[in-house]
């Protein structure tokens, strides 16, 4: 079980390793393929209203350039406009993140706009990095 987490982490690196590094909608991408695998693996129910309140609460812990997608989004405090529910009925039917990001896009531009910096980059890296290589050591006795 803890290998097809950790697979669901390492799939989503092709933006942080450059080889698409200016790829459009890439925050989009990224930060709502981590929130799909979120709810697969806690088997949250995809209903409408379910989905909204979750990503509410997902994005009470991003920083940076994801906590920007998350006031466009609507789902921050200080929001001026919601438009949730454009992200959670297609997810709830399990559309794909790039389909979604490219359907915000046309909503707002500023969407995928967005990218990563450097230190955004080489931070989750180096995450992803040391969770991959906790799971190749192995237990600890």
């Amino acid at each position: 079980m803890v290998a097809f987490y950790a697979g669901l982490w390492v799939s989503n690196l092709g933006p942080v390793l450059g080889q698409e590094a200016g790829a459009d909608c890439e925050v989009c991408k990224e930060f709502l393929n981590r929130f799909y695998n979120s709810l697969i693996a806690r088997g949250v129910n995809f209903s409408l209203d379910t989905i909204e309140k979750e990503l509410v609460s997902f994005c009470l812990d991003v920083k940076g350039k994801e906590n920007r997608l998350c006031y466009y989004l609507g789902a921050t405090k200080d929001a001026a406009t919601k438009i949730l529910s454009e992200v959670a009925r297609p997810m709830s039917v399990h559309m794909p993140a790039t389909k979604i990001c490219e359907k915000l896009k046309k909503m707002d531009s500023q969407i995928c706009e967005l990218k990563y910096g450097i230190m955004e980059s080489n931070v989750f890296f180096h995450y992803v990095q040391s969770i991959a290589n906790s799971l190749h050591r192995g237990p600890c006795f």
